[in-house]
């Protein structure tokens, strides 16, 4: 709770600082699948609210995000899944007209109802590469938890996942489908889904 108070801190002085911010709150639909110890504990709709705001200097674009997110369906036959959570993140990329080499770091965390292992807190690393062409966009990298704490002793070690986005910006809207993949030793999530965001 106090690195998410810290981060809104943030995010509110870059909104009122001089320079130039650029803000997209955007909407997430799709679907999460869980695997833990390699068998799949289900698969489930989730929606999601976040917000980016950006900013651009001569040649760095830094980015802070802000998501929630929850289950759509009822998870009463699978409590393994996890039942809501959230994102903070920072990330830094140059900036170049088509291809934008990006690195970022998200604290995550979310609830599940079974178990002793009920939450998992972690920070995530990202690293990759954005392309532009014309109305087109698209996203590609690699993902590796570098830290995670559980409520149960059964801290795990990070792997490396994947994450991928593909879509178009008309004019403020843009439109895209993604997919991440998180990795640790025991367990892994799989985000898919249509994202839709409105840039001011």
């Amino acid at each position: 709770m106090k690195t998410t108070f810290k981060i809104l801190v943030v995010i509110l002085a870059i909104m009122t600082s001089n320079v130039y911010a650029e803000v997209k709150p955007y909407t997430k639909v799709g679907g999460m699948e869980l695997v833990e110890h390699n068998i799949s504990e289900g698969h489930k709709a989730y929606t999601a609210l976040g917000i980016d705001i950006s900013q651009k200097w001569d040649k760095v674009i830094m980015k802070y995000t802000l998501e929630g997110w929850s289950m759509i369906e009822a998870v009463d036959d699978d409590p393994e899944m996890p039942q809501a959570g959230f994102k903070v993140s920072a990330e830094v990329k140059t900036k170049r007209d088509k291809i934008q080499p990006f690195v970022s770091l998200d604290y995550n965390s979310w609830d599940r109802d079974v178990g002793s292992f009920t939450t998992l807190h972690y920070l995530n690393s990202k690293f990759g590469v954005d392309g532009k062409w014309n109305i087109l966009y698209t996203r590609v990298g690699g993902t590796y938890p570098i830290w995670n704490e559980t409520n149960s002793s059964d801290n795990m070690s990070g792997k490396l996942g994947f994450v991928c986005e593909l879509g178009f910006k008309w004019k403020k809207v843009s439109v895209g489908y993604i997919y991440e993949r998180t990795s640790f030793t025991d367990l892994e999530t799989n985000f898919s889904g249509v994202k839709i965001g409105y840039t001011f």
